[in-house]
């Protein structure tokens, strides 16, 4: 029996809501095992994938990537395993488009709406780690393209201590843990990351003695700030921020429940922070 023909523009298409907006499906027509050329010892595989674009379209992209050098890989078929585990995301049965965006432009809408929720002090390293160190190195990459080993080497190339390097990669997490709840990327490239060891310095603590000649030397304004220091070892930012409301007379002891910092109150870091103190 013949089957009648179905003009193209009568087949109903899937919707894919976009920011509200349901566009046209561009669904694999097949499963793609991707194409590999061997090109000056290494191993480049192309392939086409589903993108949102920043103007809320889904559009086909195709991609190019290094599989490995053919030492890595002496066979083709080696390096088709290799890139056919790439591939089981853009394969899965429940794979959509992803949005597409480089890690500068995701860092802006990172701080517009993300970071702006975070307290001040928290908000000025953060933006100096981005703005400084991290959107000049990764800026043009795209998200998806920032490989565990772009980020080892980043580490490694860092001059200073190694609690610099360790800051910086805590800013671009809380970043990359935005993304990928968001959908931009579903891979973990701090995933096996290694830091320099860092060494052991002696730190040298006041002893009563000399604590109490400190306090005796300072002026006077000052002494009772620095011997509430030295008696409960609150944060400086802490005991500037105390209410009177906050001194228990009775009881002997200091209620903190917010700090300051560059003249401005606000809560203490975490909920911890939030605590009494004895005094004498």
């Amino acid at each position: 029996h013949s089957r009648p023909v179905i003009p193209s523009s009568k087949i109903p298409t899937k919707g894919i809501e976009v920011n509200g907006q349901i566009g046209k499906s561009m669904a694999r027509r097949r499963y793609q095992r991707g194409q590999l050329s061997s090109i000056e010892g290494n191993w480049i595989a192309r392939w086409r994938e589903d993108i949102i674009a920043s103007n809320g379209q889904v559009r086909r992209v195709r991609r190019k990537e290094t599989i490995g050098a053919v030492k890595e890989y002496p066979t083709k078929r080696l390096a088709q395993r290799e890139l056919d585990r790439r591939l089981k995301d853009v394969n899965a049965e429940d794979y959509r488009p992803r949005p597409q965006a480089t890690f500068a432009e995701f860092a802006e809408r990172w701080m517009d709406s993300v970071m702006k929720q975070h307290k001040p002090s928290s908000q000025s390293s953060e933006k100096s780690d981005l703005k400084r160190v991290l959107v000049p190195h990764f800026g043009p990459k795209s998200l998806k393209d920032i490989t565990a080993e772009s980020v080892q080497v980043f580490v490694t190339s860092l001059e200073g201590s190694p609690k610099t390097a360790r800051n910086l990669i805590c800013t671009m997490r809380l970043v990359w843990n935005t993304a990928r709840t968001w959908g931009y990327v579903v891979h973990d490239p701090f995933q096996g990351l290694r830091f320099q060891e860092a060494a052991k310095q002696n730190t040298y603590n006041f002893t009563v003695e000399e604590s109490l000649a400190i306090i005796d030397a300072a002026p006077e304004q000052w002494k009772v700030f620095f011997w509430m220091l030295a008696e409960t070892g609150m944060r400086p930012g802490e005991l500037a921020g105390l209410k009177v409301d906050g001194f228990d007379w009775q009881a002997g002891t200091i209620r903190i429940e917010q700090s300051v910092w560059q003249g401005k109150l606000q809560t203490p870091k975490t909920s911890t922070a939030i605590r009494t103190f004895a005094i004498s």
